[in-house]
């Protein structure tokens, strides 16, 4: 599965749309708070967040290649939003 685009609904909730047609709106709220990794951790500045794109593989991408999110996780629901959570 690879990403085709994706739209920031608010901070660290991403709506994606894969090459087959399938979106999933992904929450990585937890998954940036919760590493350990400052290299993860710095994009919860929301102006880091916001810079994110799709490689050439259909990879969601921050910073010079400083953090990536496996697409397949996403797409199989690794991230999802919980239905109260969704665009408030």
């Amino acid at each position: 599965m690879i990403i085709s685009s994706f739209h920031i609904i608010k901070p660290y909730q991403i709506e994606v749309l894969f090459d087959d047609g399938k979106f999933v709106v992904a929450d990585l709220e937890d998954f940036l708070t919760k590493s350990a990794n400052p290299q993860i951790k710095q994009f919860l500045d929301t102006d880091k967040f916001y810079h994110v794109e799709i490689d050439d593989f259909g990879v969601l991408v921050w910073g010079d290649d400083e953090m990536d999110i496996d697409p397949l996780k996403i797409y199989e629901g690794h991230y999802s939003v919980k239905d109260s959570l969704l665009i408030t």
